[in-house]
């Protein structure tokens, strides 16, 4: 039902609660390589990194997560809050300083700004919060 509506499915890796060191980036990221290659998911799809607004991030986790994936057939992508308020907006911007391309090929899905449930007609206009110039 989902393919034959052309919907896409977004794959999470939420196994981590801890995202503050670079092995754990880089550690974290190989398992959820390990897994898309066990459920057959084809190259070239990007795998998110789970980054709950309870949890401790740095940008040297982030930095490690890239450097894993990106060297694999996937892309690199994160699931968080990006609003001016969270964590994760500030660390992510400081691993992009440090490394370039994380901005330009890491793929965001921000749940910010969270409306709530609407119906389809209601649906409000997609314009998610997120670093400037991401690939949000």
């Amino acid at each position: 039902m989902i393919h034959s509506k052309d919907d896409k499915i977004l794959l999470i890796y939420n196994a981590s609660q801890d995202a503050t060191v670079y092995e754990n980036g880089k550690s974290e990221a190989q398992k959820a390589i390990d897994l898309a290659k066990e459920l057959h998911v084809p190259d070239g799809v990007a795998i998110f990194a789970d980054i709950e607004p309870t949890y401790p991030v740095t940008s040297a986790f982030i930095e490690g997560q890239y450097e894993k994936m990106s060297s694999s057939d996937y892309k690199p992508g994160i699931y968080g809050i990006f609003d001016g308020g969270q964590s994760l907006t500030e660390v992510f911007n400081a691993a992009a300083d440090n490394q370039n391309d994380i901005k330009d090929t890491t793929y965001l899905w921000s749940a910010s700004p969270n409306i709530g449930i609407t119906t389809q007609k209601n649906a409000p206009d997609s314009n998610v919060d997120a670093p400037k110039d991401s690939l949000a």
